[in-house]
């Protein structure tokens, strides 16, 4: 049996903020960015250790589940501009922790610790 549950993240966590490092056209690093994360996710268990997540961009990730710990599954995905490498979510049943890691127009996008709680 298939379960799902929604998990958001709200503008108000301030901790939920990812780096984004860009270069100039001859590579020398440009002052990093910070953008607020928010929205909303899907989880849904695909098997006994596989799990799905859609984004509110309808990009779906899919995810490797060990305990109460996900690990994304092949490593690198992608959708849209979006490719990511690294994404853990970890949860104790009402809050969700991530991190996650990957590029988006040649820029490197960084959430070291981002919480998402159920609605």
């Amino acid at each position: 049996m298939k379960r799902q549950a929604a998990w958001s993240a709200e503008r108000s966590t301030r901790s939920y903020v990812a780096t984004v490092a860009c270069a100039d056209a001859e590579g020398n690093p440009l002052p990093p960015s910070y953008e607020p994360q928010v929205g909303s996710i899907a989880i849904e268990r695909t098997g006994a250790h596989t799990a799905a997540a859609t984004d509110g961009d309808g990009c779906t990730w899919t995810f490797a589940v060990h305990g109460n710990t996900a690990l994304l599954d092949p490593p690198a995905q992608r959708c849209g501009p979006l490719t990511l490498h690294h994404w853990a979510l970890a949860g104790d049943g009402g809050h969700a922790f991530e991190v996650r890691s990957g590029e988006r127009a040649g820029c490197r996008v960084l959430l070291t610790i981002g919480e998402r709680t159920r609605p």
